[in-house]
């Protein structure tokens, strides 16, 4: 196996297989997790169906209100009883 020296000054090595692939390991969790953990930014709606409308329509609604941070939504799930 080749090794990759560390470029930071520290001496450290990365292992590098005979695919000159990096030796490593990693976990990964849905984006929303680190939107939540760096930087406090990511939220979560759970809601029951809502009757708001007077022919007995669903609606749920979201609004953006901030000017310099773009909402983006990963995953909307719908329940049909």
């Amino acid at each position: 196996m080749s090794e990759i020296k560390d470029g930071t000054g520290n001496g450290y090595m990365a292992g590098v297989n005979s695919f000159n692939r990096l030796d490593v390991s990693a976990s990964s969790s849905p984006r929303v997790y680190y939107e939540s953990r760096d930087r406090g930014a990511a939220f979560g709606i759970t809601t029951p169906q809502l009757t708001v409308t007077t022919t007995g329509g669903k609606i749920l609604y979201i609004k953006n209100n901030s000017s310099t941070q773009n909402m983006a939504i990963a995953d909307v799930r719908v329940e049909k009883r």
